[in-house]
């Protein structure tokens, strides 16, 4: 109910925003290792997040908290990697 609440909140300035609704506990399962869904199939690649999905400069405890450290190791990167080819993909 506090995603909820918070995404629905009238008063812009309080209003939950993309980033920090991903970053809310309600999506934690989600960013487990090895999260498979009820039938027993992998789920899509859900954390290789695009620079317009990121936004203009996201903050690294963003990034911490967004892409799991399993997952750099998965695809043998980094948070610094990442900034550094989402920031080349927008000029």
């Amino acid at each position: 109910m506090d995603l909820l609440s918070r995404l629905l909140d009238w008063d812009p300035s309080r209003r939950i925003s993309g980033l920090p609704a991903l970053m809310h506990s309600y999506f934690d399962e989600l960013r487990e290792e090895g999260l498979l869904f009820p039938n027993g199939n992998c789920l899509p690649d859900i954390l290789n997040l695009t620079a317009f999905e990121l936004g203009e400069n996201p903050e690294p405890q963003t990034l911490e908290k967004l892409i799991p450290d399993w997952y750099l190791q998965q695809k043998n990167t980094s948070y610094e990697r990442i900034l550094k080819i989402k920031k080349q993909t927008k000029k």
